[in-house]
């Protein structure tokens, strides 16, 4: 799916330490093709939503995940992000059939670019 990138691994990401591979706005990362077809490139600012809600986030734009996905890697905390939101406010509230852990893994988004 996505080669080389940084992942916490630990509970303490708060710690500036900790953050320092997740430098900058949490970003999703696009295929070209798919950025070309809604209009924006690396760097530009996009909505991504759902059913749940939708954030803004900075687009980067790169062949490292495989057509028809918006990865956004890490784990970045709401008072990291810049406008004080990241992708969990896509994710149901939901509970796993087994054994109730959250149920985050993938969901279904619209990429768009922002336009004021």
């Amino acid at each position: 799916m996505c080669r080389n990138l940084p992942w916490p691994t630990t509970r303490h990401s708060d710690l500036r330490r900790r953050r320092k591979p997740f430098r900058g706005p949490q970003a999703p990362l696009l295929k070209p093709q798919l950025a070309a077809l809604e209009g924006f490139g690396d760097g530009d600012t996009a909505w991504l939503s759902n059913e749940q809600g939708r954030v803004q986030l900075t687009a980067r734009v790169t062949e490292d995940v495989i057509p028809g996905v918006a990865l956004a890697p890490g784990i970045w905390w709401n008072k990291f992000s810049p406008a004080g939101h990241n992708v969990n406010q896509l994710t149901a509230q939901d509970e796993a059939d087994m054994g109730a852990g959250a149920v985050f893994y993938d969901v279904r988004v619209w990429v768009r670019p922002f336009v004021l």
